[in-house]
């Protein structure tokens, strides 16, 4: 299960996500990605689980220049690995 919170500072939308994030929350993003405006961040502060589609999905947001935020270093390092 992924909840999505979004907070904002009236410049920088913030997506903070909270549990797993697995292939079928993958779209849920997209959309609320696409809806944020064009400053957005990620927070991964609270992710506990994250699937290969969910990796590769992060990597394409990092090479687009959404920066990820608070994100655990077995996260990092996985999506670093899938930049390659």
């Amino acid at each position: 299960m992924l909840k999505i919170e979004r907070s904002s500072d009236g410049n920088v939308t913030t997506l903070h996500l909270i549990g797993r994030l697995q292939e079928e929350h993958i779209p849920e993003l997209i959309r609320e990605i696409e809806k944020s405006g064009s400053v957005i961040q990620i927070s991964m502060a609270e992710v506990d689980l994250v699937d290969l589609a969910g990796i590769r999905f992060l990597a394409r947001c990092r090479s687009e220049g959404i920066p990820l935020l608070n994100s655990s270093q077995y996260i990092t390092e996985w999506i670093d690995k899938e930049l390659l």
